[in-house]
């Protein structure tokens, strides 16, 4: 009960010492996003989405944190059970600035909410319309949202936090462009790679983004995330690799060794929780 207490008393200051700065300066993002935090650690979502959607003139002129706010808003809705707001959001806000600052911060943030919404059982993909070079259109056509990422080719030997391997090597194998294999379907998804206007799976990366990091823990320079990813890193990617191909036998047998120590791999709690929810 202590170690509850006191976590309680620390949420408390937290948010106190948030109140005060923005109260001091309203547009002070990080202060909006401490309190986010301890809102999303109370189990305040409506309190928070209110306070979110209240104040995003202020804290979103903040572009280094404005996806992420978003981002803590997002989970507002998912954890009222309401998932046509973030998918919205996403579209319009999470993804559109991961594309634009191509930061990892930005691109973890989006792949985390489909993921997310996609243990909710929730359907992320989307219809767009496929435009030849000619200008007529020949059809509607489902694409995941998963595609709406940035390249993600360029962080393959990256290794500086285990946190975002393990969301990069998901987010690879989810990259399908595609899912229908009916021969129609297969034709307009092959014009569409044709043309550029989506890319091609990645399944072959989320594999290399593996063998690199067991490079990594075997070679790499002897640092702080060389030690994270020796003791969980390589095992919470080898089980996200494995959930993604269905094989959910290797899952638990990656991912429960090391959970104890899942939180070393960076990130917030907020953040972190998705490997708790995932591996339920």
């Amino acid at each position: 009960m202590t170690g509850h207490s006191d976590a309680i008393s620390l949420w408390r200051n937290k948010e106190r010492y948030a109140a005060v700065a923005l109260s001091l300066r309203r547009e002070d993002c990080w202060a909006t996003h401490a309190r986010a935090h301890v809102m999303e650690m109370q189990g305040r979502s409506k309190e928070s989405r209110e306070f979110l959607e209240g104040t995003v003139q202020d804290w979103e002129p903040g572009w280094m944190l404005a996806c992420h706010n978003h981002w803590h808003n997002a989970l507002n809705y998912i954890e009222e059970g309401r998932y046509v707001e973030p998918l919205e959001m996403f579209d319009n806000e999470i993804g559109r600035r991961a594309r634009r600052s191509q930061g990892c911060l930005d691109i973890v943030d989006a792949a985390s909410i489909l993921w997310r919404l996609e243990l909710e059982g929730v359907d992320v993909g989307k219809s767009v319309l496929l435009v030849p070079q000619k200008g007529d259109v020949l059809s509607r056509h489902p694409l995941s949202r998963w595609t709406d990422l940035p390249d993600l080719s360029p962080h393959l030997h990256d290794h500086f936090l285990s946190f975002n391997d393990a969301h990069y090597v998901f987010s690879l194998h989810r990259d399908k462009s595609y899912s229908c294999s009916h021969l129609y379907c297969c034709i307009i998804r092959f014009i569409l790679y044709y043309l550029k206007i989506i890319e091609g799976g990645k399944e072959a990366d989320a594999h290399e983004l593996v063998r690199s990091l067991n490079g990594f823990v075997t070679s790499g320079p002897a640092n702080y995330n060389r030690r994270v990813a020796t003791e969980m890193g390589r095992a919470l990617c080898e089980g996200m690799l494995a959930y993604a191909e269905g094989d959910y036998a290797k899952t638990v047998a990656s991912i429960m060794p090391v959970r104890a120590s899942i939180h070393r791999q960076g990130g917030s709690h907020a953040q972190v929780s998705i490997v708790i929810i995932y591996r339920i």
